[in-house]
């Protein structure tokens, strides 16, 4: 009889301890898990921030940009027709006035867009 209690509670011990590790793996897996999304989500706000708070900062550029394209699905909609409104002053020549308009309104989605990712940026709890 004490051989076979022994040998059960080896078995049980070996067991419990497995179950033990596989809880603690899997614990810190999911620990690591979220700690990467958080970076990545910080990355992806840091790129969008640096692409849009230039001064050069032309709307019609960003709609082309990888950037825009992930960061599409989390605007306004009235934000992504600005934006997909917005002239391209490379292409076309506007008289004086015009540009000054074209330009007040870049600097208006500029500032929107600056808003939206802060609200984002809120959103993610990364602040």
């Amino acid at each position: 009889m004490a051989l076979t209690d022994t040998i059960i509670s080896v078995i049980i011990s070996a067991i419990v301890a497995s179950i033990i590790t596989m809880i603690g793996v899997w614990s810190k897996w999911g620990v690591d898990k979220k700690k990467m999304r958080l970076d990545r989500r910080r990355n992806f706000i840091n790129r969008c921030k640096r692409a849009v708070d230039r001064a050069t900062f032309e709307p019609w550029i960003f709609r082309e940009s990888s950037i825009y394209l992930t960061l599409e699905p989390h605007l306004g909609e009235e934000l992504k027709r600005k934006i997909k409104d917005s002239p391209n002053r490379n292409r076309e020549r506007f008289p004086l006035e015009e540009s000054l308009k074209i330009v007040n309104n870049e600097i208006k989605i500029r500032n929107e867009l600056l808003g939206e990712i802060s609200s984002l940026e809120r959103r993610w709890r990364l602040l």
